[in-house]
């Protein structure tokens, strides 16, 4: 019998940074493991944070650039990988780490945060239903601001420039899509 091997890659999405429409649009990250098998990341589901307001701005090169920080510790997650019996079939390939990579997808939501009607609702209804509206809105309206798909082997491995890059202080750059 071949034991149970509980390998698992630990991802944490500290907070994004240098947005795009700074404090307007709410935002989350959109964490998946995808491959020629499985393109849209299903076999292990989506990580996803929860709508999140930008909570900073500072002035860049004539425009203003939003600082996001996801949550206290940010958005830590798990994906289970090998043969452990909580990993999907497709972990159990000799090539899945060659075949597989790790998409980071930030999504903004087309909805402003201090439009005149969630503003409204949230003084005229209770919290929870005011609250699920937005996120309702959100859901209806979100678009990929920026992505990035790094290499599952790569990241294993730890070859240099695709972890958090260290002249970068830790930040990994997104493509804008």
């Amino acid at each position: 019998m071949i034991p149970s091997q509980d390998r698992r890659l630990e991802v944490v999405v500290l907070a994004a940074r240098s947005l795009q429409g700074g404090e307007l649009f709410r935002r989350k990250v959109h964490l998946s493991l995808v491959s020629e098998k499985d393109p849209n990341g299903e076999a292990f589901g989506a990580k996803v944070s929860p709508w999140t307001e930008v909570a900073s701005t500072t002035k860049g090169t004539g425009s203003e650039l939003g600082c996001l920080r996801f949550g206290n510790s940010g958005l830590r997650c798990s994906f289970p990988l090998g043969t452990s019996p909580k990993a999907p079939s497709l972990a159990a390939d000799v090539r899945f780490a060659d075949m597989t990579q790790l998409r980071v997808r930030l999504l903004a939501s087309k909805v402003p945060s201090q439009m005149s009607v969630l503003r409204t609702a949230t003084k005229l209804l209770p919290t929870s239903f005011a609250d699920g509206m937005k996120k309702e809105f959100d859901e209806a309206t979100s678009d990929i601001e920026a992505e990035a798909q790094i290499p599952l082997a790569n990241i294993l491995s730890g070859r240099v420039g695709f972890a958090a890059d260290r002249a970068l202080g830790g930040w990994v750059p997104l493509r804008v899509v």
